[in-house]
């Protein structure tokens, strides 16, 4: 496949990532390939997904998708991620995707009725004995922590 179609081999990409599980494809699937240069593939993510991307520099999925754009493009290249710095942030992106805009502004007189806020949910203190407990007795738990590296941090 000719490396300068930068949509085609990504996509050539995740279907063989697919092959390999539906978590890994979901997962590369948020990024982008904006550039092969000097035997280089760039891997572009948006900060929300910057956890992931430190972990996979860790964790084994970075060789991964490097041999699965190697074997699109049929040479060897090697695999940098990027952090896309103009891309919303888990802090400035609303969670249900729409933009973020002012209250409309009231000119009535009467008070509003303010709803009190529901409690927070109790937190269970996250120790090793309940991670192995989770990990062990939950199929799912266990598999994203092996094949993901993923960890727990809060459970409610």
């Amino acid at each position: 496949m000719d490396p300068s179609n930068l949509p085609a081999v990504w996509k050539a990409c995740l279907k063989l990532l697919t092959a390999q599980g539906p978590g890994l494809h979901s997962l590369f699937a948020q990024g982008r390939l904006v550039a092969i240069e000097d035997d280089r593939a760039v891997l572009r993510f948006s900060p929300l997904h910057e956890t992931f991307v430190l972990n996979w520099e860790k964790n084994g999925k970075k060789e991964v998708v490097r041999d699965a754009i190697s074997r699109v493009i049929n040479q060897k290249i090697g695999v940098k991620f990027e952090i896309d710095a103009e891309a919303p942030s888990a802090e400035s992106a609303p969670s249900n995707g729409t933009p973020v805009t002012a209250p409309p502004t009231t000119t009535r007189s009467e008070p509003q009725r303010v709803e009190p806020a529901a409690p927070p949910a109790p937190t269970i203190k996250v120790t090793p004995d309940l991670v192995a407990s989770l990990r062990e007795s939950e199929p799912l738990v266990k598999e994203l922590m092996d094949k993901l590296g993923a960890q727990i941090i809060k459970v409610e």
